[in-house]
């Protein structure tokens, strides 16, 4: 592939994610700057239950379904017919639960949008991947801000479950092409379970902090914490992109060092500007949530070993390896709930911050030590 393909490829992977990440922040921030910092920490917690139990209920991981996808290897069918059964079982059962059917919905938009954009990163369609993901955040516009201003609140959860349905026409056509076969699904069962273990921990680590926060600081506490998560998460569109782009590469062993080398640069620049540009702009913003300040200052530093820990992930997975990102993301996961509970309840929203870069920072650590380790393909 030229120079000229792969740039052209990673600026549509870069356009879609760094437009879509602002549209959604804009979104989250109007929320935000519309209700207290107690509401939007109730919002921030079923938005990370639903989460959590969508992660619980993908059984096939979007990152086997890319690396599967990108070597041709033909199991979307059979992955989707068990994608459908576990979603729908599980926002049933989350329905009744929390008597809300706006969380049942939700939890199956997020797991046919991911099953479908791992298809498509996989196949690199990266147009196709654009159009999806931006009329999804234009319905999330159309639909959170419509029930939001209508019926307040409690019904934006909806509009967000709903704009996610547009990922189906894709999928129906996607099945067409192959057949139901669990037999082959043997051949990929451990990388399936290993991969599985580690999204699970993976999605721990980023929703636990919204189920524990509440329980020991209540929600005023969480909303100012989702506002500082917000912030950082766009620091992190660019990243998340080069990780698209680098795991189907990875994959079939092309090189991708020199991406990786600009992506650390850049985690350096976007860390130090926002410890100075983002707390002035909060502070007008967002007058509620005054404890996010100093909040996202610190929090800007973990944007550096997230990064580091992307690319060390990427090459990983690629030779579907992925035993030692389970253990590194058990480490962040262990470290982030010891420090939100030692330094969390002791320095409150100081404490936060710093456990959310501790914990970055010790996944780091460990990738780094095992990069060159010789492990057993899985």
């Amino acid at each position: 592939m030229g120079k000229f393909s792969q740039a052209k490829q990673i600026t549509w992977i870069g356009f879609t994610d760094i437009s879509s990440s602002i549209i959604s922040a804009i979104f989250w921030f109007y929320i935000a700057s519309s209700i207290d910092p107690e509401k939007y920490g109730n919002i921030s917690y079923l938005l990370g239950v639903s989460g959590l139990v969508q992660i619980f209920a993908s059984i096939i991981p979007a990152q086997v379904v890319t690396v599967d996808t990108s070597k041709e290897i033909r199991l979307q069918t059979t992955y989707f017919i068990i994608l459908m059964i576990s979603s729908v079982v599980s926002s049933i059962v989350m329905s009744i639960w929390f008597s809300r059917l706006d969380v049942g919905i939700l939890i199956f938009g997020l797991s046919i949008a991911g099953f479908s954009m791992a298809i498509m990163i996989g196949k690199k369609h990266y147009k196709k991947y654009a159009k999806y993901i931006l009329l999804q955040k234009v319905l999330l516009v159309i639909f959170g801000f419509g029930l939001f201003h209508l019926a307040g609140f409690n019904a934006l959860i909806y509009g967000v479950g709903l704009s996610f349905f547009i990922f189906i026409p894709f999928l129906l056509k996607e099945i067409k092409y192959d057949k139901f076969d669990l037999s082959n699904l043997k051949l990929r069962s451990k990388f399936i379970v290993d991969t599985y273990i580690l999204m699970v921990v993976s999605g721990l680590r980023r929703e636990i902090d919204k189920l524990i926060i509440p329980l020991i600081l209540g929600f005023a506490v969480l909303g100012n914490y989702s506002l500082s998560i917000q912030s950082v998460m766009m620091l992190m569109v660019i990243p998340s992109s080069i990780f698209k782009y680098t795991l189907p590469r990875d994959s079939v062993g092309q090189n991708t060092e020199k991406i990786q080398k600009y992506l650390l640069v850049f985690a350096v620049i976007a860390s130090v500007l926002s410890i100075f540009l983002l707390p002035g702009v909060i502070s007008k913003a967002f007058p509620k949530y005054s404890d996010a300040i100093s909040m996202i200052q610190i929090m800007s530093l973990s944007v550096i070993p997230l990064s580091l820990s992307s690319n060390y992930s990427s090459k990983l997975l690629g030779q579907s390896i992925s035993r030692p990102i389970i253990i590194s993301n058990v480490i962040h996961l262990s470290t982030l709930i010891s420090c939100i509970f030692l330094l969390g309840v002791t320095y409150g929203t100081i404490g936060l911050a710093s456990s959310h870069v501790i914990a970055a920072v010790a996944q780091c650590i460990y990738l780094h030590i095992t990069k060159n380790y010789k492990f057993n393909r899985i």
